[in-house]
């Protein structure tokens, strides 16, 4: 049995304690309480202590206060929820009937005094006053576009940031805010361009955006290709207006990417029809932009907004003249390889050696261990280099024991997934199946030659330490 929380219930003594550890705390406990309060009380903190932090003096409480609280409205008044239960049953025009008739109660205000949102909303800090504009509540479960619009219209510039970074922003304001042409919505470039890149980090916007068709009717494809086709008018904007450069590259990186399609399913036959129709036609909408576009730093960001599925794309930035368009290509795409400087070849031989190097590079210090073994004068220097020799081999041996392991592990999981497979009666793409296959028999024939020469040289060395060891004991 698992009793309520102590705050669960609000009465004279649980307000009268929780009054006296607000009014004796910081700024930081004071935060701290309104956040356990919001976790634990079914209506939020109670009228008592949501005013004390209303009127705090301290503006950080009073933000959270605004950022944080779905309802501040302690005013009572017309009740919303009951209206939505009962509205449904009723036709459209009684419906119209019962809201005139609840308007025209005396009670459907309530009491403006406990209306504490209305109060942070008239917040001497414009700090306050614009958070309530990025609050999801602020527009309602299906905002009115033209509503919302209006409200972006009358906003400061400040109440606008803070606007476009709403989770429930329209997608029609999306778009509208993404073209630069619009003159609708009452703002100078550089004004949208500040409102561009704020609206670039509303993740969840653009998530429903890719997902959900909603404001303007756009189905899925026709999101990608007007969002594109809007992104088109920043890079001829890029050619009078240098400043619109940071713009386009963070809105083809942000808008480039498909939160719908870009996941651990793609292109191993567990994606939906759907998704993989989207995702081939979002990669040729990124090809075709790719194609026209001059200036090398927006076709960076394109490929930086890339997945390995997006083949059309990225063969274009393998065949760009521009070297570290190249070098992101090859770095999404996993079968790409292109031409390496010395430097490069060097370092790759050394830290990924061929079985070949294995033998020569063992063999050569075989060698020098017998050098030394030969210029040892003294039976303690005999016994420090076999010790040094049994310790390398010790430390090689709990590597390659690791590597081992691993590749165990990886295999015992593909075999895992084999038979969940088989069990499912999920099957893969004919040609996905056997690319799989073929990836784990090269992984393991690549790791057999070196494990052999590793084994080989560990044998070889024990072995010359036990004769040098003799030699000392005899």
């Amino acid at each position: 049995m698992k009793p309520l929380h102590r705050y669960a219930v609000i009465d004279e003594y649980t307000l009268a304690e929780l009054r006296m550890k607000y009014e004796s705390a910081d700024t930081r406990g004071r935060i701290a309480l309104l956040k356990l309060l919001s976790r634990h009380t079914p209506e939020g903190p109670p009228y008592e202590i949501a005013v004390l932090a209303a009127n705090d003096p301290d503006v950080r409480i009073r933000h959270w206060l605004a950022t944080n609280i779905d309802n501040l409205d302690y005013g009572g008044g017309f009740d919303w929820a009951k209206y939505s239960e009962v509205a449904h049953r009723l036709k459209s025009e009684n419906q119209d009937r019962f809201l005139e008739f609840a308007q025209s109660q005396p009670d459907y205000q309530g009491d403006p005094a406990r209306d504490l949102e209305r109060k942070l909303q008239n917040d001497p800090e414009p700090l306050i006053r614009a958070a309530f504009f990025e609050k999801p509540s602020q527009f309602g479960f299906l905002p009115d576009v033209e509503t919302v619009e209006n409200q972006f219209r009358e906003a400061t510039h400040l109440e606008r940031l803070a606007l476009v970074r709403n989770p429930r922003l329209p997608s029609a304001l999306i778009y509208r805010l993404l073209d630069p042409d619009d003159q609708d919505l009452l703002v100078t470039i550089d004004e949208r361009k500040k409102l561009v890149l704020a609206l670039l980090t509303n993740h969840q916007a653009f998530t429903r955006l890719a997902t959900i068709p909603s404001y303007p009717r756009h189905d899925a494809d026709g999101n990608i290709e007007t969002l594109w086709r809007v992104l088109e008018k920043w890079v001829k904007l890029v050619e009078t207006d240098p400043d619109a450069l940071s713009v386009a590259f963070q809105a083809y990186r942000v808008l480039g990417t498909d939160e719908d399609t870009n996941n651990e399913f793609r292109g191993t036959g567990s994606e939906t029809l759907g998704q993989q129709m989207r995702r081939e036609k979002m990669d040729a909408v990124k090809a075709a932009a790719y194609s026209d576009i001059k200036n090398p730093q927006l076709r960076e960001a394109i490929l930086q907004s890339c997945s390995k599925w997006d083949t059309k794309t990225l063969e274009l930035g393998l065949a760009d003249e521009e070297e570290r368009c190249q070098k992101i290509a090859a770095s999404k795409s996993p079968e790409a390889k292109l031409p390496q400087s010395f430097r490069e070849r060097l370092i790759d031989y050394v830290t990924n050696p061929s079985w070949h190097w294995r033998i020569v590079s063992r063999a050569i210090l075989l060698a020098a261990m017998l050098f030394m073994w030969s210029r040892a004068s003294t039976d303690f220097e005999t016994v420090v280099l076999v010790a040094m020799a049994l310790l390398y081999v010790f430390i090689h041996g709990v590597y390659a024991w690791a590597q081992e392991n691993t590749m165990m592990f990886g295999l015992r999981q593909f075999e895992h997934t084999k038979k969940l497979r088989q069990i499912t009666g999920e099957k893969l793409p004919p040609d996905v199946a056997q690319s799989q296959e073929a990836e784990v028999e090269a992984a393991i024939k690549k790791s057999l030659k070196p494990f052999f020469v590793d084994s080989v040289f560990s044998y070889l060395v024990v072995a010359i330490c036990a004769l040098a060891l003799l030699r000392l004991l005899l």
